[in-house]
């Protein structure tokens, strides 16, 4: 079974191994991702490399069943011009193939954090309703925002 999928995505040049986010080049894109049926249980969201685009594709499809939930993920602080002071993406970067494919995977989050773009970053907030570009999305209520080591594996694999 295939679904379609959101991502935030935007042109990434890698240059000695860090990312630079061309910001006028962001779009919603869709992809079909396999769905590996394992859902998201119960209690605390711990998002990491093995469930990070299950849970992206479940909270994307069933936001209502989430909201509230506690959750916990690692990623980069992603921003664009379009959104508010108090918001950024914590992202991951997705490959399918080859790095010159990857597209930025990731949670709006919401809060009065000072983090800086491509800074690493554990959030941990509830899942609430927001909108971003007519599209109702999946956002953290950011409860703390904190600075993490770039992981071994940065990259994100379907």
């Amino acid at each position: 079974m295939f679904v379609m999928f959101i991502f935030v995505c935007g042109v990434y040049e890698f240059e000695n191994s860090t990312q630079n986010i061309a910001r006028n080049k962001e779009a919603y894109f869709t992809m079909p991702i396999m769905l590996k049926g394992e859902g998201i249980g119960e209690g605390i969201i711990n998002v990491d490399n093995k469930n990070y685009l299950d849970v992206m594709e479940e909270l994307h499809n069933n936001l209502d069943k989430y909201l509230g939930r506690e959750i916990v993920i690692e990623g980069f602080i992603f921003r664009n011009k379009e959104f508010n002071k108090n918001q950024f993406v914590v992202a991951r970067m997705l490959v399918n193939c080859c790095a010159a494919d990857a597209q930025v995977v990731g949670l709006m989050v919401e809060g009065s954090y000072n983090v800086k773009e491509n800074e690493w970053v554990r959030v941990r907030g509830n899942i609430k309703k927001g909108c971003y570009d007519n599209q109702e999305i999946p956002v953290i209520d950011a409860k703390s925002v904190d600075l993490i080591k770039k992981p071994k594996e940065e990259y994100i694999y379907p």
